[in-house]
């Protein structure tokens, strides 16, 4: 049985969903991490629900990030893509990739046209050839 592969909106949704998640300080990086090595092995669950069956995340914490990336969707035409390109994770998923021993992504530094000055660079991540 061939496994579920998200599409890129989805996949965009979940990182944001964890970059928010860590930024406002709702989980730890190795939460984090964890919870996407979980997802990869089932991308049918969406990242919030997975950090929530691991109790890294609580039902209120869950509501509340719903609650933003929803309206943060909203004000970027319900574009993850945008959405995520929009949020200045430069503190975080970089420092992610860095520490982890074997990291699945690689920081590929982007301008953003939506809301940023040329001079500032904000991640998207691709997958480290194998």
């Amino acid at each position: 049985m061939a496994k579920a592969r998200p599409s890129q909106p989805t996949a965009d949704r979940n990182l944001l969903f964890g970059i928010l998640a860590l930024q406002m300080e709702f989980i730890h990086r190795d939460d984090l991490v964890a919870s996407m090595n979980a997802w990869v092995l089932d991308k049918t669950k969406p990242l919030g629900q997975i950090l929530c069956d691991q109790g890294s995340l609580g039902a209120e914490e869950y509501a509340l990030l719903e609650a933003l990336i929803r309206k943060h969707l909203e004000r970027h035409g319900n574009d993850p893509g945008k959405s995520l390109a929009a949020v200045n994770s430069t503190g975080s998923f970089p420092t992610i990739c860095k520490r982890s021993p074997t990291p699945t992504y690689k920081p590929v530094w982007l301008p953003c046209r939506h809301c940023c000055p040329a001079s500032h660079r904000l991640p998207r991540t691709i997958p480290m050839p194998r």
